[in-house]
């Protein structure tokens, strides 16, 4: 298969928001207790498959590390 052909299928996958939920669902089942690692709720009643409706977390990002450090991380 060309990379072209692997690019658009993988693209096109990656913009199925339905998919995404239900990835984010079973990652959140994986981790479930984990104490570093926290899942926003997704409320699927509110998404589709363009769009993914989920609970806002206010927080910092990873390529923040002097952030991260101040947080005491």
């Amino acid at each position: 298969m060309s990379l072209y052909r692997t690019w658009t299928s993988t693209l096109v996958e990656e913009l199925d928001f339905e998919r995404e939920i239900a990835h984010a669902e079973h990652t959140r089942t994986l981790f479930k207790g984990h104490p570093y690692l926290y899942i926003p709720t997704i409320y699927p009643e509110y998404s589709s498959e363009r769009i993914i409706v989920m609970e806002y977390i206010d927080g910092v990002k990873i390529n923040e590390p002097e952030k991260i450090k101040e947080m005491g991380f």
